[in-house]
């Protein structure tokens, strides 16, 4: 057999990454959190702003250019779980 794989071990994917859900105020730049299903993306900014601190994520999909602009995933209260990736 060439196969290096374990046939236990089902092959990773990308756009679904194990995840578990993080206070979004615990988010950081460069995590990896689930914008929807299969829609993974990195994110590039994460601020608390405002009165009752709400945190606000900027985000890119895994897949898109450094060139393509990022994105406003939202403004969270700090207690909201976000989906995040986990190795």
């Amino acid at each position: 057999m060439t196969n290096t794989q374990s046939p236990d071990q089902p092959e990773a994917n990308p756009y679904r990454p194990r995840t578990r859900p993080t206070r979004a105020d615990l988010i950081r730049v460069g995590d990896v959190v689930l914008e929807s299903y299969e829609y993974p993306a990195t994110v590039t900014s994460a601020h608390q702003v405002g009165a009752n601190g709400r945190v606000n994520l900027r985000c890119r999909y895994i897949w898109q250019r450094p060139a393509e602009p990022d994105w406003s995933l939202g403004k969270f209260a700090p207690a909201t779980p976000i989906l995040k990736a986990v190795k």
